[in-house]
C-alpha cells in the first residue's frame, strides 16, 4: 500500500502513521473539493472511500442544482445520513475505523497506539476546514485572505438557502463583472441584507484608480 501510493514516506519513522495521516489529508481535500461543485456522492460507506483519495461507488451521486445543506438524491438514504453537508463529518467517521484497523501497527503499546491515533483524526476537521475555505475563496473570487472570510461566504451560503432558484455549482450567474483589488473579477448582486453590500463598498472592494 505504501509503496503504491505513498512511496515517500517508506522512510518515515512511523510510515503506517504517516500512511494514516496522509490519508486523512487526501480525504479532507477531495472532500471539501465535492462541496465547492455541489457534488453528492449519496452511498459514503466505508468500503467506498479509497487509501488514494479518489471518488470511487458513486452511484447515486448527483450535484445539487440549488445551494440546501440537507440535500439528497439516494433514494435508500432517508435519514440523510449522506446528505450534502453531513459528508466531512462522515468522512472522518470512515477514517476513524480505518485509524482503529491500523492501531497495531502504530505502537505495540496499545494505549499509545490510540493516543497517537487521536492526535491524527482530531485534526481532520481543521484540515478540511483549511481546503474548504481556501477552495470557496476560488469559487467567488476572493484573491486574498482576510479575518472576515468565513463570515463572509457562510452569509452568502445562506442568502443562496433563503433564496432558492441561484446556481450553486456555478457561481457566476449572481455574479457579474467588476475590477477590484480585493475581487479578482466577481461581485455578488441580488443578495441584500447579509453583509455583501457593506463589503462592496468598502475601500478593498472599490475599483483601483485609474
Amino acid at each position: 500500500m505504501i509503496d503504491r501510493h505513498y512511496p515517500e514516506l517508506k522512510d518515515r519513522d512511523n510510515p503506517y502513521l504517516a500512511l494514516y495521516e496522509a490519508v486523512c489529508e487526501r480525504q479532507a481535500a477531495l472532500i471539501a473539493r465535492w462541496l465547492h461543485i455541489g457534488f453528492i456522492h449519496g452511498v459514503m460507506n466505508t468500503d467506498n472511500m479509497t487509501i488514494s483519495g479518489e471518488t470511487i461507488d458513486f452511484g447515486p451521486c448527483a450535484f445539487m442544482d440549488e445551494y440546501h445543506p440537507g440535500t439528497v438524491f439516494s433514494s435508500i438514504d432517508q435519514g440523510g445520513r449522506y446528505a450534502y453537508a453531513n459528508q466531512p463529518g462522515i468522512g472522518q467517521w470512515n477514517l476513524a475505523r480505518l485509524g482503529e484497523t491500523l492501531l497495531p501497527l502504530f505502537d505495540a503499546d496499545a494505549e499509545k497506539a490510540v493516543e497517537l491515533a487521536n492526535s491524527v483524526i482530531q485534526q481532520y476537521g481543521e484540515r478540511f476546514q483549511i481546503h474548504w475555505l481556501r477552495g470557496m475563496r476560488e469559487k467567488i473570487g476572493l484573491s486574498t485572505v482576510e479575518d472576515g472570510d468565513l463570515d463572509l461566504i457562510q452569509s452568502l451560503l445562506a442568502a443562496m438557502q433563503a433564496q432558492p432558484g441561484r446556481p450553486y455549482p456555478r457561481l457566476p450567474p449572481p455574479f457579474r463583472r467588476r475590477r477590484s483589488r480585493r475581487w479578482r473579477g466577481t461581485v455578488p448582486l441580488g443578495f441584500p441584507g447579509t453583509g455583501w453590500g457593506a463589503r462592496m463598498a468598502c475601500p478593498l472592494a472599490r475599483p483601483p484608480d485609474p
